[in-house]
């Protein structure tokens, strides 16, 4: 069994920590999954920032790129603005290759 911060992408498993969630139970685990698989892509194409669309919300994720931690753990941040049925809500995410190798990570000031 896959523990809940981890998700496998296109071959890769990552695990990600939630940083700011204020609306962490406004959307189905499968929408949050569709966001963190759009943030994934997002990284393997190298861009700071892509639209985001479910059947019952619809936004964007972006990052700056840079590196921020919570304990050991430590990850690229991403962040996310939604518009839901419920309103608007906004979160921010740490993510990392479980691996270890995040050398690939958008250097910090980035501009794709």
């Amino acid at each position: 069994m896959r523990p809940d911060n981890e998700i496998t992408y296109k071959g890769r498993t990552w695990t990600y920590i939630y940083l700011d969630t204020p609306g962490f139970f406004v959307l189905s685990p499968e929408d949050h999954h569709q966001i963190m698989e759009r943030m994934l892509e997002m990284h393997i194409d190298r861009k700071r920032r892509t639209e985001v669309r479910g059947d019952h919300f619809e936004g964007v994720v972006y990052t700056f790129g840079e590196r921020g931690s919570v304990g050991s753990f430590t990850g690229q941040t991403y962040y996310g603005e939604f518009e839901t049925e419920r309103g608007k809500w906004k979160l921010s995410i740490l993510a990392e290759p479980a691996d270890g190798y995040g050398a690939s990570l958008l250097p910090a000031g980035s501009r794709n």
